[in-house]
């Protein structure tokens, strides 16, 4: 894992370095502070979902997040 560039160029240069070793290359963002999130862990805390065994997060590509309680 590296931390991503701020410059074009330094982002060209890792995307290059991943093509050249065929690795994937991902962005990750730390999503726990965001509103969803947020309102999210209020409703677990709260005990008003239940008993949540687990939850899967999709954040498609327009940036509208979605929250699935399984």
């Amino acid at each position: 894992m590296c931390l991503m560039q701020v410059s074009y160029a330094d982002c060209c240069e890792i995307v290059a370095a991943c093509k050249n070793a065929g690795v994937i290359l991902a962005v990750c963002h730390v999503l726990r502070y965001t509103p969803q999130a947020c309102k999210v862990n209020e409703l677990i805390q709260s005990g008003c979902v239940g008993d949540v065994v687990s939850i899967q997060h999709t954040e498609p590509v327009s940036g509208v997040g979605s929250f699935q309680l399984m």
